[in-house]
């Protein structure tokens, strides 16, 4: 009988500890960039997402208030999300997709939050067991 490799059993353990004590409710929103516009400067005023992407996950919410009475109160996120979450909802993790990645949001309890980075951590066996969404909300000036 052939053995499960280390990565695979860590993969699947991960996975049934977060399934069972984190939350399924965060949702990953890739862009739609063929219905989205953009502008010459590759900006656009509204996003269009494909079907949101159910995962598994830690989420953890932070705030900043801004230098200046004006700039009110900067949300941050952080969104912990199991290799085995991504992988079993087909989500392209390869490095050559962060670019991708970034263009979408995350979504909380009905709330979007712009990916700013994704990074990779824990590498077992060859394979990064978690990878990192860092967020923002969009900053609303008072």
């Amino acid at each position: 009988m052939a053995q499960k490799r280390l990565s695979e059993e860590f993969l699947e353990g991960i996975y049934e500890v977060y399934s069972t004590l984190m939350t399924n409710q965060i949702f990953l929103k890739l862009l739609d960039e063929d219905s989205t516009d953009t502008n010459v400067y590759e900006e656009t005023t509204q996003k269009k997402y494909l079907d949101p992407i159910q995962l598994v996950g830690k989420f953890a919410l932070s705030m900043e208030q801004g230098e200046q009475v004006v700039e009110g109160i900067q949300d941050y996120v952080t969104a912990t999300i199991p290799t085995k979450s991504l992988l079993d909802n087909n989500v392209d993790i390869t490095p050559e997709n962060y670019e991708t990645l970034k263009k979408g949001a995350i979504s909380y309890k009905g709330v979007d939050y712009n990916i700013v980075q994704v990074r990779p951590i824990v590498n077992i066996d060859d394979v990064f067991q978690f990878y990192v969404f860092y967020c923002e909300k969009p900053k609303v000036r008072r």
